[in-house]
């Protein structure tokens, strides 16, 4: 059989499946993906509306010898370039099964958004955790991936209770309490097999996600805005360190005015360091929190900053903060780690020794009560600094590295460089399981690091 024939079979294949429309070829196949910077991929997109329909697809291009790749970001991928196959784009897996106010859980499809979800909470007094640095909108992928939140400092990740997916071999794996369905629970004594963080960062090598249900939180009746400018990072890493153990917040994050101005959309004239912060909660008990935050940041040296700046600041809360949005010049390249608070200062320095003569934003969030902190260096570049940014963004991970950062996603050339610093026996798990869900190497072959 000829490779024509063989192509207009798995066309016809994929069509019927999910109609001709949600299957796109040639170069419009990567229009879902910015910063392609002249890279190619000989991709089919298809968009499935189902966890059928995925898993359809997933024995359709098995059937046909084709790889399957997803869509994980906006950002193209590196470890894409050079790929021939069926890329999975979530984006018609867009549907909002059920709002639970009772339980504060929401139940999506993969391909929801945190604008389509957060206008529907909103009408029943609801919001949700927002992303600080997101490559995808997706609130499941967001959440699945362990994006760091803004609003993290009193809740632990992930906010993700169960997700769906559809592995290699085409059946649907569902994870978390109970094995939870759309359509009701599959009861097990022991809750089934809690494999969840196996997926998370695994740049779904083990299995696609179709669905996912998701922590909401109520709005309460009183929030406040405050902003305080700081002259030494040490300082305002001690205050957000200090406001975060106590739990003197709901958002809070801290950094310099290049990545304040790009998050706003705007340029800001700030101090060297910033931290901005919500404060929700009865009146009262704001009133009171708000009392012994500006006590703390008098202490330190900080200024409270202008209604007007800090109002137009606190409009950037309550939505994601995507990185390609503030792509200052066009495109953005960002090093991302986590440290202590005590590390903070070293590890920024570590970071920006090999982006000296780029401009770069740095920015940090608590998690978790402060117990690490989420620290992240912007690149801003052009298009034509696209190479040397890339390059620019590796040397700064290994340096962070170096100072014993840790890196807890990443891919090709930056998970070999973590893999390379982690326990044997752990690579080895790796790809054991690997081999042991995808025996064929179908999924997303190549996209956590070489081999897998």
């Amino acid at each position: 059989m000829s490779v024509g024939v063989i192509s207009n079979a798995l066309m016809q294949d994929l069509v019927h499946i999910v109609g001709s429309g949600n299957v796109v070829t040639g170069p419009r196949a990567l229009d879902v993906y910015a910063q392609t910077d002249g890279r190619n991929a000989d991709l089919i997109r298809v968009m499935p509306k189902t966890t059928e329909e995925v898993a359809a697809v997933v024995n359709v291009a098995r059937e046909h010898g084709q790889k399957v790749y997803s869509v994980r970001g906006k950002i193209f991928p590196d470890g894409l370039e050079g790929k021939k196959g069926i890329l999975i784009d979530a984006a018609n897996l867009n549907e909002i099964k059920k709002i639970d106010s009772r339980n504060l859980m929401a139940h999506i499809g993969a391909g929801v958004t945190f604008e389509q979800l957060e206008r529907e909470l909103d009408k029943q007094d609801l919001c949700l955790l927002m992303p600080g640095s997101a490559e995808s909108p997706y609130v499941v992928r967001s959440y699945l991936e362990r994006d760091t939140l803004v609003g993290s400092v009193g809740f632990r990740q992930p906010n993700l209770s169960v997700f769906h997916a559809i592995l290699p071999n085409g059946s649907k794996w569902m994870s978390g309490t109970l094995q939870l369905t759309e359509d009701g629970a599959n009861f097990r004594e022991d809750q089934g097999p809690q494999l969840s963080p196996i997926f998370g960062g695994s740049e779904d090598i083990y299995g696609i996600p179709t669905f996912g249900i998701v922590y909401v939180y109520p709005v309460k009746s009183e929030r406040q805005i405050f902003a305080y400018g700081f002259k030494r990072l040490e300082d305002a890493v001690a205050f957000t360190y200090k406001v975060s153990r106590n739990e003197h917040c709901f958002e809070i994050a801290g950094g310099d005015n290049v990545w304040w101005s790009s998050i706003a959309g705007k340029s800001l004239d700030l101090a060297n360091w910033t931290v901005l912060m919500s404060i929700e909660q009865h009146k009262a008990l704001v009133d009171n929190q708000a009392a012994q935050v500006a006590a703390l940041a008098k202490e330190l040296g900080a200024k409270a900053l202008a209604k007007d700046i800090t109002a137009a600041m606190g409009q950037t809360l309550r939505r994601p903060w995507y990185l390609l949005d503030r792509a200052i010049k066009g495109r953005i390249e960002a090093v991302k780690y986590y440290t202590f608070a005590a590390k903070v200062p070293a590890l920024f320095d570590a970071a920006e020794a090999p982006l000296k003569g780029m401009e770069t934003g740095k920015g940090f969030i608590p998690v978790y009560f402060g117990s690490s902190f989420f620290c992240e260096c912007d690149i801003h570049h052009t298009q034509a600094e696209a190479a040397k940014a890339r390059e620019a963004r590796l040397e700064a991970y290994a340096k962070v590295l170096d100072q014993r950062a840790l890196i807890d996603r990443g891919n090709g050339r930056l998970a070999k460089m973590v893999f390379e610093k982690a326990n044997p026996v752990t690579v080895s798990m790796v790809k054991n399981f690997k081999k042991i869900l995808d025996p064929d190497n179908l999924l997303n072959p190549g996209q956590l690091m070489e081999g897998i």
